[in-house]
């Protein structure tokens, strides 16, 4: 017996409800958020950055420096990236229950793997353009440019730039991906207890030994972001624990986001010590270089204190700002394009506003306001409802007003 029209388009409707119900309920909501904020706080560092007093990778710096610049940066820096990639572990292990390893491989590859080769020689050679032309605005204004280093700008070299932590993201995806799924499907008791005690809270202090170790090899204990093609294998070996971390805590999820929940406050103190500890120890480093051990000593401080200030936010995000919104799930569809365009947004915009002798907060406030609105507006015209939004959210959305033109057509 043939389905009428009605009939098939209740179908449709039911399954897509459905759908839509089994996304929402599979989907960790407040994680999600996490993860959207650290993104966007891409931007205050990047801001931020430009009005730092300490000398940074890209040498590039407004007219107006301050201090609390550099706290801002050296406080996010210490959970932004680390959290980020202990996300990423999450939504790992998160996908790979869901849909299997095959999926989940085709999954990665294309949500890492296509903007990385699409956007990354792009932003390459335009931030190679805008960095020129700031550095020479610097040297019009009186600031002091390494020649050597002017000379190294105009000698173009492909560079993933901001863009190397999804470079770094996927090769934690090949390293881990084949040893963990064999490890979580393994029946073996012990393994079961491994899987228990590599996502224990208290594991942190060994992990921090480890990458604290690496992070000596550094000046003060800071390992650069790098973003050459060949890949720095002590970063990649800094992260990599981050990302098996949050891995192996989607097994215990509700053991240890809760731990999170209850204990977020304490998490917050905790770091703040560690935060002070940081500044003890690197204070007599901050005009001469220090030895291994001391840089380890920094390294570790550090560390702790961003392993303390992302369990504080996973706890802080699900005691307070959990659930579905349909804001904030736009603020999160919006972020990975956002991080992806907006750093060359920051540097024309304060080399627009360079002789402008405004207050370094004032500048810094502008250009997160103007960088964030433009950044969002994009996303809005160019890539929500184009092949760019499945790319980055995998799937392309749908207009309201064509969804309601579409409603009013099936029910002809």
């Amino acid at each position: 017996m043939r389905q009428s029209n009605f009939e098939k388009t209740a179908i449709k409707r039911s399954s897509r409800q459905v759908m839509k119900k089994e996304t929402q309920r599979l989907r960790v909501n407040y994680l999600d958020n996490l993860r959207a904020y650290i993104m966007l706080l891409g931007v205050v560092i990047h801001v931020a950055m430009l009005q730092m007093v300490s000398e940074t990778p890209q040498k590039l710096r407004e007219s107006g420096l301050s201090e609390w610049a550099d706290m801002l940066v050296f406080g996010i820096h210490s959970f932004r990236m680390p959290l980020f990639f202990i996300l990423s572990g999450f939504f790992l292990a998160a996908i790979l229950k869901r849909k299997g390893l095959k999926a989940t491989l085709k999954s990665r590859l294309l949500r890492i793997g296509g903007p990385l080769l699409i956007f990354s020689p792009l932003m390459s050679f335009l931030l190679a353009f805008i960095i020129l032309e700031y550095l020479q605005v610097m040297q019009v204004n009186g600031v002091y440019v390494d020649p050597e280093w002017l000379a190294k700008a105009q000698e173009y070299q492909f560079n993933f730039a901001h863009l190397w932590f999804l470079y770094y993201l996927l090769l934690c995806h090949i390293i881990i991906l084949p040893f963990v799924y064999k490890l979580t499907s393994s029946k073996v008791h012990l393994l079961k207890k491994l899987r228990y005690w590599v996502g224990h809270p208290s594991m942190v202090f060994f992990y921090t030994l480890l990458i604290a170790y690496l992070d000596s090899f550094y000046d003060k204990g800071m390992i650069p972001a790098e973003g050459h093609l060949t890949p720095n294998f002590l970063q990649l070996f800094h992260y990599l624990p981050y990302f098996a971390f949050g891995f192996f805590i989607f097994k215990y999820r509700c053991i240890w986001l809760k731990h999170y929940q209850r204990c977020w406050g304490r998490y917050t103190l905790l770091g703040c010590c560690m935060m002070f500890a940081t500044l003890v120890a690197i204070e007599p480093f901050l005009n001469d270089a220090g030895e291994q051990f001391d840089n380890f000593i920094v390294a570790y401080c550090y560390g702790l204190w961003g392993w303390c200030w992302s369990f504080a936010l996973c706890g802080f995000f699900k005691q307070w700002i959990n659930g579905y919104q349909p804001w904030l799930r736009y603020l999160s569809d919006s972020a990975y394009w956002v991080y992806i365009i907006h750093l060359p947004i920051i540097l024309l915009i304060s080399h627009a506003i360079y002789d402008y002798t405004w207050h370094f907060y004032i500048k810094m406030l502008v250009n997160i306001a103007i960088t964030s609105i433009v950044s969002v507006i994009s996303y809005q015209l160019l890539v929500r409802y184009t092949w760019l939004g499945q790319l980055f959210n995998g799937k392309r959305m749908t207009p309201k007003w064509r969804r309601v033109t579409t409603k009013k057509y099936e029910q002809i």
